[in-house]
């Protein structure tokens, strides 16, 4: 038995709750509210399941010490922490694509993610890629949906948007595969809060990609570097993701291929199809850009999430 604490009683720290990703936070019903060297006290509204409880500490980092609180009050709690960030409530996507003829299915399109995402989708385009830019400083959209033809233009949208962006193609369907690239930091921990409403939406099963890249120590580069993707201390610790994923019934597989990471991702969207890839991206989106440079003609979505 756990005894109910009302969250009424405490201060909030905003810092130490976003450390829990916010959609796994109300998924859960899960809220960090204290800390010390030790573990991390989380209020529930389930305390005393845990399969949960194991999730909430690979993905804080830390032991957890579960503390039952009333749902509504999570919520609210929530809600709160998360509107200070910009983060909750009125959550908007934009949609955008510089070939009119498609507008209509982009449209569509991006109200059915909206949908997946729990997003507001604005009713029409902007005209021009610097129009949408703009209005992305204004609106600070959560995503914007594209279909992009021009490379020119996707260098600069792929660039200078601080928004998250889909990258689609004309007549693109839902995902039905999902490919989600780690690259070993902490991001990776933010596109799974993409990817799991969005793999929710139609049961679709997600891959995570990692790259063991070669080295030159003792023993086998790849069974080295497989045993460090594998260690809880690893950025990139599969083991966690795949727990996150199982908890909130996602089926998800793992995939190891040896290489640089730019290269793996081309040679495994060369031997399997795949439908969405989604990837972190550091703020320019360079590598991001290098990848799809190399991959022109290639069908799938790219969701790429930015800092």
């Amino acid at each position: 038995m756990y005894p109910l604490l009302s969250l009424s009683q405490i201060t909030l720290n905003s810092q130490l709750a976003r450390r829990l990703p916010r959609r796994l936070a109300y998924y859960h019903l899960a809220l960090p509210i204290a800390y010390d060297e030790d573990f991390i006290a989380v209020a529930m509204a389930h305390p005393d399941n845990q399969a949960v409880v194991k999730v909430l500490e690979a993905v804080l980092g830390a032991a957890v010490t579960p503390v039952r609180s009333d749902a509504e009050e999570i919520k609210h709690s929530l809600d709160y922490v998360w509107q200070e960030d910009g983060e909750a409530g009125t959550s908007t996507l934009m949609f955008w694509t510089d070939k009119p003829e498609c507008e209509a299915n982009i449209r569509a399109y991006a109200a059915e993610i909206a949908v997946a995402l729990s997003l507001n989708c604005e009713e029409s385009q902007p005209e021009s890629m610097a129009a949408l830019l703009q209005r992305s400083q204004e609106v600070r959209p959560s995503l914007i949906v594209c279909c992009v033809a021009d490379s020119q233009l996707l260098a600069q949208l792929v660039n200078r948007s601080t928004a998250s962006i889909l990258l689609v193609r004309e007549g693109q369907a839902l995902p039905r595969n999902i490919l989600h690239v780690l690259r070993g930091h902490t991001p990776d921990r933010r596109v799974l809060d993409w990817v799991i409403p969005i793999a929710h939406h139609d049961n679709v099963p997600v891959t995570l990609l990692a790259a063991a890249t070669p080295s030159y120590g003792q023993g086998s580069p790849l069974l080295s570097d497989f045993a460090n993707l594998l260690s809880p201390n690893h950025s990139a610790h599969l083991t966690e993701y795949g727990q996150v994923l199982a908890s909130v019934n996602v089926t998800g597989r793992v995939k190891i291929r040896q290489g640089m990471l730019e290269d793996v991702i081309v040679s495994e969207l060369s031997e399997r199809s795949y439908d969405m890839v989604a990837i972190a991206a550091e703020a320019y989106g360079d590598f991001v850009y290098r990848v799809l440079q190399r991959l022109n003609g290639n069908s799938c979505a790219f969701l790429v999430i930015k800092p």
